[in-house]
């Protein structure tokens, strides 16, 4: 424990607790409980701690949460969670999580997510549910994260994503989904997401990319025209005849809407996008990326 001009810091990772200390001080305004054997945060453990504004619970062997595992953290601003065991979230555990501005989720074992798992994280900026066991994805399912700038779905088995997926979350900038088993894009299902300005789709199993899975509404297009856009599609296995695909290779030309980079190439897709024409350097054409100042 460290103190200094009344901030108290409590860190006791790493001592094979088995349970939430009894003898945190009350005034704890962060708690880093890392790499201990925590199984469980019953109702009324942490509700004393009004002035906390971190708990950091990662690498612990916590299971399972109930709805009032986190009552009392009024003003909470991050919480890690991340590799443990947790396998559901209740409706409401973080309801009174207003102040909020990062969750980390990442590497448990959650299956399913609804909105009423996010009620409360009006101002939450990151999320990250990296490494977990999601396989789909429901309409309006994050709409309550409407301050979120980083969602990240990578290492899933993310397989069937709903259209209107990511309903409400108008401040999203960087959306990570790679190394899921997405092999279709609903249309329209970036609709609304007009600062999204960063999308990796890498490594998934998709053969086609229609433009109207991208742009139905073309919140990409406006965020191509107007700053540096980010896409990867690395990994995945296009069809270069497909003539849903031709889009790619269109826009890969269209200098004055491009500016920033599309990762394609997997090996198959070099030929098809025509690297040698695009007067890439040889590292460039190597490396499959594609850029554009």
């Amino acid at each position: 424990m460290s103190q200094s001009d009344q901030t108290i810091h409590y860190d006791a990772s790493s001592m094979g607790y088995t349970a939430i200390p009894l003898n945190i001080p009350e005034l704890t305004n962060s708690i880093g409980l890392r790499n201990n054997l925590i199984s469980s945060i019953p109702s009324g453990t942490l509700s004393k701690f009004h002035r906390c504004s971190s708990v950091d619970l990662s690498g612990n062997k916590i299971s399972s949460l109930v709805s009032t595992s986190f009552d009392g953290l009024f003003i909470i601003k991050e919480l890690f969670l991340q590799d443990n065991i947790i396998g559901n979230l209740p409706l409401n555990v973080f309801n009174i999580f207003t102040q909020c501005t990062m969750l980390r989720l990442d590497k448990n074992r959650i299956s399913n997510i609804s909105p009423g798992n996010w009620n409360g994280l009006y101002r939450l900026k990151t999320l990250s549910l990296r490494e977990n066991q999601l396989t789909s994805l429901t309409m309006g399912g994050f709409s309550p994260l409407v301050a979120c700038t980083d969602l990240d779905l990578g290492k899933n088995m993310l397989s069937n994503i709903a259209k209107g997926s990511f309903l409400g979350m108008n401040s999203l900038r960087t959306l990570d989904m790679a190394e899921n088993q997405i092999s279709n894009l609903p249309s329209g299902l970036f609709d609304g997401l007009y600062f999204l300005n960063t999308l990796d789709l890498s490594r998934n199993r998709l053969s086609t990319l229609s433009w109207s899975a991208i742009c139905l509404d073309c919140p990409l297009h406006h965020s191509i025209a107007t700053q540096r856009f980010h896409l990867s599609l690395y990994g995945n296995g296009f069809d270069c005849d497909n003539t849903d695909n031709c889009w790619i290779e269109e826009t890969l030309y269209k200098k004055d809407i491009v500016n920033g980079w599309l990762w394609l190439v997997g090996g198959e897709y070099n030929d098809c996008v025509g690297a040698s024409s695009l007067q890439l350097s040889p590292k460039c054409q190597q490396q499959g990326i594609f850029f554009y100042s």
